[in-house]
């Protein structure tokens, strides 16, 4: 996940091409091991936006996808 401004989780599972349960799992699981946080929008509180964490952001860039 790059680091990019905050994703509606919506706009992540259609860009992923996955249904809602399963981005909602997805992202659960990682949040729960610190790799992104949810945060309700600013505007909308409805809707969840979801933030790369630094630990997020280390992991993608010692990943061997990024090089």
């Amino acid at each position: 996940m790059r680091p990019l401004p905050g994703r509606s989780q919506v706009e992540l599972q259609e860009r992923l091409g996955v249904e809602g349960a399963t981005m909602i799992g997805l992202l659960q699981r990682m949040e729960h091991c610190g790799l992104v946080q949810r945060k309700p929008d600013q505007v909308d509180k409805r809707m969840v936006r979801v933030y790369s964490s630094e630990q997020g952001r280390a992991k993608v860039c010692d990943s061997p996808f990024d090089r």
